[in-house]
């Protein structure tokens, strides 16, 4: 298996890749990065109940993915949970089809990147969006204040160390299901990787 943040990848390998550490390197900002329409940024994979203590490194997780083929723009992005906004990037720019692992525990410094971000990516309000066992999950996605995409999960759904994921993988209007049923690896989580373990970079070759 491959180790990731010290949480293991629960029976997905990563296709021989390893995920970007998330050094913030300031860089050029692409002329064409674009601001997101609808459908293009998905919450697309949540991990509300982590196996072990909460506490420490099973932190609490969710994959935002760019699923198109631009630099997404994330300046005046928002993250909301149960109504409240919880984080607001500053700036930079998402890879095209690459995904982004936040931690509720964790400072920006330590999110996953599939495929690094370009600019100096920055947030206004960083990391507590902790999500009960005993509620349902809602999150949502905002630009501008205007609604991006939603992840309304309701509390049954949730399992110890098993994560919620679109069906179809990466769609922005998929069921949720749980992630050991949508293949035949039954794994329990593919965390900054499609469910079958390719990279969204590949746009999930094989699926």
């Amino acid at each position: 298996g491959t180790e990731m943040a010290g949480t293991e990848m629960a029976g997905t390998e990563m296709a021989g890749t390893e995920m970007a550490g998330t050094e913030m390197m300031a860089g050029e900002v692409p002329p064409s990065c674009s601001s997101p329409v609808i459908g293009q940024l998905v919450i697309n994979e949540v991990l509300a109940n982590p196996d072990g203590n909460e506490s420490t490194e099973r932190s609490e997780w969710l994959e935002i993915v760019n699923t198109s083929d631009q630099f997404i723009e994330m300046q005046q992005l928002s993250l909301w949970e149960a109504g409240q906004e919880e984080i607001t990037f500053a700036q930079g720019c998402m890879a095209p089809h690459s995904a982004l692992v936040i931690y509720n525990q964790a400072e920006p410094s330590a999110w996953q990147w599939s495929s690094p971000p370009t600019g100096q990516v920055a947030t206004e309000s960083a990391g507590s969006f902790g999500m009960t066992n005993s509620t349902d999950i809602l999150l949502e996605l905002k630009y501008n204040e205007e609604s991006l995409n939603t992840f309304n999960a309701a509390q049954a759904l949730i399992e110890s160390g098993l994560s919620i994921n679109r069906s179809p993988d990466a769609s922005a209007d998929g069921v949720l299901v749980l992630h050991n049923t949508l293949n035949e690896l039954m794994s329990a989580f593919s965390m900054g990787l499609c469910a079958n373990g390719a990279r969204f970079e590949t746009a999930c070759i094989n699926e």
